[in-house]
């Protein structure tokens, strides 16, 4: 494995880490760094908008079970295997629309 995959796995780890653990935190959390989003669009979820907010470089794609770093339209490596349980629960509940304030009109 190279040294950038390496120390980006690590910084995502991080980043879920950091989070809460509730997903009503979380949505709140999303909320205060402005990181919206729309469901269902594994590139436009508001936990893709706060890793993207770190790390730039790579297309983030994030789902309940994975999350995948995409650079220069290639699958650079899937990253995170297992998703945290509170970002699963904040994933499905975004999906299912709980979180209205998240959903981006513009």
């Amino acid at each position: 494995m190279s040294k950038l995959y390496l120390e980006i796995k690590k910084e995502v780890e991080d980043l879920l880490a950091g989070l809460p653990d509730d997903p009503n935190t979380i949505a709140n959390f999303m909320t205060d760094i402005e990181c919206y989003g729309l469901p269902c669009r594994t590139n436009d979820c508001p936990i893709a908008c706060y890793i993207k907010k770190s790390i730039p470089e790579l297309d983030w794609y994030v789902s309940t079970v994975l999350i995948v770093g995409i650079m220069d339209g290639v699958n650079y490596n899937v990253f995170i295997k297992n998703v945290p349980f509170a970002i699963k629960q904040f994933i499905d509940a975004f999906d299912g629309y709980k979180y209205k304030e998240l959903i981006c009109t513009s």
